[in-house]
């Protein structure tokens, strides 16, 4: 039952838990309370499965196009909340396992008080892993996304399958409501200069200030309000 993505919301009413090796991530109401719920549940539709897509189709990998639904994971691991209360899931985990892709799930999925648990609600945007059909994949292997005050996305790749660049979204949340895998609102707008080796956790302080945890070197590199031109 390892958790490994936790995130509160803001207002502190809930509580977002990843569990790569369950294929799964909920919500816990009043988590802080006697009596917490579980009332949402991504990527499964039931409270008893806990398989890879659902045990419906296989992972990504290499030389194949992305095609598990919006509403399936596999090894989700790294889960963050933007300033619009957007919730975004790395369907990704060590070493290469998962779907390799980040999912986007807008907070109108999420009643505040559902009569019943909710499963397996599609994802409002999916940054794909490969430009389907193309010979030249497009990766989102992502770790922990990071967003500054203006909702400016961070976020570092798995290195096996990047270039070893942190990337930055000016606008995360740009979707085509007609096909939302559409990989042309996925494409990063630049990145850090920085050579990374393994940038598994971004977070931005309350001054905008950015610090990137470089797990394979054993350092946290800080950005002074970097501007994101």
């Amino acid at each position: 039952d390892q958790a490994l993505g936790l995130v509160p919301t803001p207002d502190g009413n809930y509580l977002w838990v990843s569990q790569p090796y369950r294929n799964r991530v909920f919500r816990i109401k009043n988590p802080l309370q006697s009596s917490p719920v579980v009332d949402v549940i991504l990527g499964q539709t039931s409270l008893s499965g806990t398989q890879c897509n659902r045990n419906l189709v296989p992972p990504a990998g290499p030389g194949t196009d992305q095609t598990a639904d919006l509403n399936m994971l596999c090894f989700p691991g790294a889960i963050s909340i933007d300033k619009l209360g957007n919730l975004y899931v790395s369907d990704h985990f060590l070493e290469v396992e998962g779907n390799w892709r980040l999912l986007m799930f807008a907070p109108s999925l999420f009643p505040a008080n559902p009569s019943s648990v909710v499963y397996a609600p599609n994802a409002t945007k999916e940054f794909p892993w490969a430009r389907t059909g193309s010979g030249n994949p497009y990766h989102h292997l992502t770790w922990e996304p990071a967003f500054n005050s203006n909702n400016v996305m961070v976020v570092g790749e798995n290195p096996y399958y990047s270039d070893r660049f942190v990337k930055y979204y000016k606008n995360p949340t740009a979707v085509n409501p007609s096909n939302p895998r559409d990989w042309t609102y996925a494409v990063h707008d630049g990145t850090l200069s920085d050579f990374y080796s393994w940038p598994v956790a971004a977070a931005f302080d309350s001054n905008d200030d950015l610090y990137v945890y470089d797990a394979n070197r054993g350092q946290v590199r800080f950005y002074d309000n970097p501007l994101f031109r």
